[in-house]
């Protein structure tokens, strides 16, 4: 370090003239925060590693200025021929030189490396002294430096629409239009992320930032790049031609600026030849009074102003113009850059989700490895730390090699392209220095009796993120947590901030500090930053939250980013910051003051704070249901991108906590049952017990899925006996069942509205209660009518039940697991199909007090559904209503449940739901699933002629009982079975592998159709033949519905509107399908020729059996393979619109 500086003092000696000082700052040619390595001339200069600082080396003296980020890196980092001088504490670095140096003294800069705004601010304060800001010729430091790394060559890309959201058309257009309306005829931009983002080009010149080395120049009707020709690749180049677009040498570019300042820029230098390898000479000379000879008709027009952004432009293109003709004003592509369109803010929603699994998947891992190496308690729990001595002695966790993990999680993610700046990842003292950079030979190794902290982001195609959380996995102190919880209380009241249109950052700083304040505590940086789109991390200006003045900056406006990270840090102990990325978004207020419209803003960073750090007691009632709040959706919105035990961690970190202690445990209540004293405490227990560690709440859900199916199977179990009583043959009872699954079609969206006002229990116990009453109504008619009338009441009792209990199962499963959830419930529901169908076959033959034991059949089954449906309206809780029990008290919040309830009237609610409804069926997802759900019934509604069938080949009711009971085994299983093959098969192949199980199990029923209903003999003989063949086409066939459907479903519905879409769906399938009955009976008697007159009442007729299994197979083979087909689109379809989903779940909820 002596040496070089040394070698840069007999450099100012020998400069013409001779220099007092050389100022040497961070920035490059473009004034970049981050620089390539070339271009680190402070950090090669001074050993100071941080990304801001200004050297400054005098004759004698070496000083480094600084802010408060960097105070301790920089007393650690630098020698002691260096003296740190505190910005805020310390005098500026122009009031200095200004104060400490003699009259004429000259201090040497390089122009390239220096604003326009920082020379002018020097200029001024050095005249009072008469002292000169003198321009170098070269920069010193590059003389000095015999080892300074090469050029990269890297090629450049072009960034996809799909990605940008904006044209490069559409950005020209709208740059020139903004020019004209300032009266300039051209533009000089020189930051290097505003380049990039005009030209929707990337590279990666510099670390961390997928910026490309360049100049561009626009004028009214033309544009120049300049970049090193060797990074432009084909498919670069044509981009820019094809948009008009001149790339010259990165070398011309000063010779190009005069050339536009004296209005000769027809073409560029390059074009003329002159490509100077390197940018030596310079014109210094301000051209103050140009006439005549270059001025032509345009520069007499208003429109004759070059435009530079003083605080990004170098002082060297500067000199370069007619100062009496520039435009000193931001580039206003800062604000356009900052104002993500909607394509940009999407992208940035879907990377922070897949870094929000990435941060989660670290954290599971490194919560294992401080286990096992350190004895340490971990993530959850506060112990003293074990005895590992013998595993100390073989394996050592440091911050870099953690780090290195994270990095390693964040590739595997989509559309990753590196990481967005060096990883903070710093422990115990380390984590007091806000930007520390662990390094191999120095970094600390992971200490469990310490505050982690980690500072990290990564860079993806679709966006960049930006994400700090603090962990202990040791026993915290009371001060930790208390500053920590300090923290965190700044960081949710900014987050939940509200504030007028007009509103600058500054205005808001105070929400993140006045809970540190409150104790004396602070910190020494800024708030909150912008946030680039595939771009810088830290995106300079127009807008930031901190605590200075609001010079350049602009207000607050909807779409802008914008990050929430307050801190505090102990010198020499500890640091604590929480970071997420918020984006400014229009809010809903009561009243409109000024008319001038409110924004807030909504959190796009999913990770868990950690629990154990905080002191329930010092956060609000508010607060602490914020973080509930905020960790339910982390639940919600992170699952699906996590294995089991990764989801099982995060479930247990994102539990509900109350105020007084340990995480609550969770119940639900469904107010409407009750008064606001709440239920009667035996059955307030009731409702959250427990058998074989299921609900009670789930297990009465499945028994009322029970006595669905079994109700469903009841009738085409004693088709025969009925066709006998009423005289009716297979067309007769196709209606029936036509009837049913019309009316219960039509009136499924009914339970979508009932839900607005009731919750799902009640309308649960209605539609059961309906269905009972109707069953025992046919086992009570005399006529054929009736029988009609009381199926159709039938299918509205089913209406209201079957899409409450889909989306009853789907609010109770996690994305992973529920074909899982589906397939149980299948499987459940069958096993009340084959004990319905069973016992009204078995009871179809006898006679019970001389009534006929099919009639007997209805009416038990009827009371045992009243007492199911009873069963449901006491004790089921809708798990959408879970509520917190606060066990200091032990009372429920069952008034604010009802308080917000009563917010909403029962029409905007409505209003609400039928716009989600309306949204949802436009989703290209929901209508090929409903599609496929409509051909897909059709074999399903035609199979209640099964035991029909069989009965007619010749079996009787106990053998016909046993083949539709494997029948429905095999369903039972193959829903199970599909469920979870599926689940497997989407983590394997997301938003595939529930496709290629639903296509498998689709095409299965035509083989099985095929071979059932045309190869197998059709005589009782055949009996063992049919057993094996119903069983295997059961368990293969059965797979769509819980494998698929109900899944798929649930992942692009918003939660809140599932019931209605359920409903929907069933009116569409159910309407639809309800023909399949009657098409079956029409076809076998108009086409096949079967005649019900020549039935044997005992022997049956294998001639109508023949005829009827034509009729079944053209209702089955057919739709199954079409079912098939209908899925194939989803391949493409299904990842968009389940991100889609995800995203406007997210904004259903008000954290921010």
């Amino acid at each position: 370090m002596a040496d070089t500086l040394a070698a840069l003092r007999s450099l100012m000696d020998s400069h013409s003239p001779p220099l007092d000082a050389l100022i040497v700052p961070s920035e490059d040619y473009h004034q970049s925060e981050y620089v390539s390595d070339r271009d680190k001339r402070r950090e090669f200069v001074s050993g100071f590693t941080g990304t801001a600082g200004l050297a400054l080396v005098t004759k004698t003296e070496a000083l480094l200025w600084t802010d408060a980020r960097y105070y301790l890196q920089a007393e650690q980092e630098l020698s002691d021929e260096w003296t740190l001088m505190r910005m805020e504490k310390d005098p500026a670095v122009d009031k200095w030189m200004a104060d400490n140096f003699s009259k004429d003294a000259a201090i040497g800069i390089d122009p390239w490396c220096v604003s326009v705004e920082k020379a002018k601010k020097w200029e001024h304060a050095f005249s009072k002294k008469q002292q000169k800001l003198v321009q170098t010729s070269t920069n010193l430091v590059d003389e000095v430096w015999k080892n300074r790394p090469p050029v990269k060559i890297d090629p450049a890309i072009v960034l996809p629409l799909e990605f940008a959201g904006l044209s490069v058309a559409e950005k020209l257009k709208n740059l020139r239009e903004k020019l004209l309306s300032e009266k300039a005829r051209g533009i000089i931009i020189t930051a290097l992320d505003e380049v990039a983002w005009l030209y929707n080009i990337r590279g990666s010149d510099i670390p961390y930032c997928p910026v490309v080395h360049a100049f561009t120049l626009v004028t009214t009707s033309s544009a120049f790049l300049y970049m090193d020709k060797r990074k432009v690749s084909l498919e670069v180049k044509s981009h820019l031609e094809e948009n008009g677009i001149e790339v010259c040498d990165y070398g011309t570019v000063s010779s190009d600026v005069g050339l536009l300042a004296s209005n000769e820029l027809g073409s560029s230098s390059a074009v003329k030849g002159i490509q100077p390898e390197v940018m030596q000479g310079l014109e210094v000379n301000c051209r103050e009074n140009v006439t005549g000879d270059g001025r032509n008709e345009e520069e007499e027009n208003d429109n004759d102003l070059i435009w530079i952004s003083p605080g990004s432009c170098c002082y060297a293109l500067y000199l370069k113009l007619n100062c009496d003709k520039v435009l000193l004003q931001r580039s206003p592509l800062a604000l356009a850059k900052a104002l993500k369109n909607p394509v940009e803010l999407d992208g940035l929603k879907k990377a922070h989700i897949r870094d929000g699994a990435a941060v989660v998947q670290y954290l599971v891992w490194l919560d294992k490895q401080m286990q096992e190496v350190y004895g340490a308690s971990g993530y959850f729990l506060e112990e003293d730390i074990k005895n590992t001595n013998n595993q100390l002695k073989t394996m050592k966790l440091t911050e870099l090699t953690v780090s290195d993990k994270l990095e390693s999680l964040r590739a595997s993610k989509e559309n990753f392209r590196g990481l967005s700046f060096p990883t903070i990842s710093s422990v115990g003292p380390n984590a007091a220095m806000n930007h520390y950079n662990p390094q191999a030979e120095t970094c600390a190794e992971m200490d469990p009796n310490s505050i982690y902290l980690f500072d990290s982001g990564g860079q993806y195609l679709d966006g960049t993120t930006d994400i700090t959380r603090t962990v202990h996995f040791g026993k915290p102190s009371a001060h930790e947590k208390a500053c920590y919880t300090a923290v965190l209380k700044g960081h949710i009241a900014l987050g939940n901030a509200r504030f007028p249109n007009g509103t600058y950052g500054n205005a808001l700083d105070i929400l993140a500090r006045a809970s540190l304040w409150k104790d004396g505590l602070d910190y020494r940086h800024g708030t909150g930053h912008g946030i680039g789109s595939y771009l810088n991390v830290h995106e300079v200006g127009p807008h930031w939250i901190g605590s200075g003045p609001q010079e350049r900056n602009v207000p607050l406006q909807a779409s802008m980013t914008v990050t929430d990270e307050p801190g505090y840090y102990e010198d020499g102990y500890f640091g604590i910051r929480l970071e997420n990325v918020l984006v400014v978004k229009g809010a809903d207020t009561k009243f409109n003051f000024g008319d001038k419209g409110y924004l807030t803003f909504e959190h796009i960073t999913w990770a868990p704070y950690q629990k154990k750090l905080i002191d329930l007691l010092l956060l609000t009632p508010e607060e602490i249901n914020w973080v509930n709040t905020y960790h339910a959706r982390c639940g919600e919105i992170l699952a699906p991108y996590l294995d089991e035990s990764e989801r099982g961690w995060l479930k247990k970190a994102t539990e509900p906590t109350n105020g007084t202690g340990p995480p609550i445990r969770s119940i639900d209540v469904s107010p409407s049952l009750w008064n606001e004293s709440g239920p009667p405490g035996n059955l307030k227990a009731m409702k959250t017990a427990k058998i074989f560690g299921v609900s009670l709440s789930l297990i009465l859900i499945n028994m009322a899925a029970i006595m669905e199916r079994a109700d469903e199977n009841l009738l085409p179990s004693v088709y025969k006996e009925v066709s006998e009583a009423f005289n009716a043959g297979p067309s007769d009872l196709g209606y029936l069942t036509f009837i049913r699954n019309f009316v219960q079609g039509l009136s499924s969206p009914l339970a979508g509205v009932l839900v607005i006002n009731h919750d799902r229990p009640t309308i649960l116990a209605l539609g059961t209660f309906c269905w009972a009453l109707s069953t025992a109504a046919v086992g009570v008619s005399q006529y054929f009518l009736q029988v009609a009338f009381w199926r159709a009441v039938n299918g509205f009792g089913l209406a209201l039940v079957i899409p409450v209990l889909q989306s009853f199962i789907a609010d109770s499963y996690m994305d992973g697991v529920r074909g899982t959830g589906f397939g149980l419930l299948s499987l459940i529901g069958t096993l009340g199909g084959i004990g319905g169908g069973v016992l009204a076959t078995l009871m179809a033959g006898q006679q019970y007090w001389g009534i006929p034991g099919w009639r007997c059949a209805f009416i038990l089954m009827a009371a045992l559904s009243s007492l199911i449906g009873f069963s449901v309206f006491v004790f089921v809780t809708d798990p959408r209503k879970a509520i917190s029990v606060n066990h200091a008290s032990g009372e429920d919040s069952d008034r604010d449940l009802l308080i917000e309830k009563s917010k909403a009237s029962a029409s905007s609610i409505w209003l609400e739901s039928w716009a989600a409804t309306k949204a949802v069926i436009k989703v290209k997802t929901f209508q090929i699933i409903v599609l496929q759900g409509i051909v897909g019934s059709l074999p399903w509604t035609a199979m209640v002629f099964f035991t029909m069938w069989f009965e007619l080949i010749g079996f009787d009711h106990n053998s016909t009982a046993a083949l539709l009971s494997l029948f429905a085994i095999g369903c039972a299983m193959g829903s199970l079975v599909g469920g979870l093959i599926a689940d497997r098969l989407s983590q394997l192949y997301p938003y595939k592998g529930r496709i290629m199980c639903a296509q498998f199990s689709a095409f299965m029923g035509i083989p099985f159709s095929w071979f059932l209903l045309r190869v197998i003999p059709q005589s009782v003989s055949s009996y063992y033949t049919f057993a094996t063949t119903v069983f295997f086409m059961g368990l293969t066939i059965s797979w769509n519905a819980t494998a698929a459907n109900g899944p798929m479903f649930a992942e692009v519905v918003p939660a809140k509107h599932r019931t209605m879409i359920y409903a929907f769906d069933r009116a569409f399938e159910g309407s639809f399908s309800s023909f399949a009955a009657p098409l079956v009976g029409i076809l076998s008697e108009q086409m096949f020729g079967y005649d019900s007159k020549s039935i044997d009442p005992v022997k049956g007729s294998e001639r109508e059996a023949f005829a009827l299994s034509k009729g079944l197979l053209s209702m089955m083979a057919v739709p199954f393979g079409l079912c098939c087909l209908l899925y194939s689109p989803l391949y493409k379809l299904l990842r968009q619109d389940c991100e889609n989903a995800k995203m406007a779940g997210s904004k259903e909820t008000e954290m921010i």
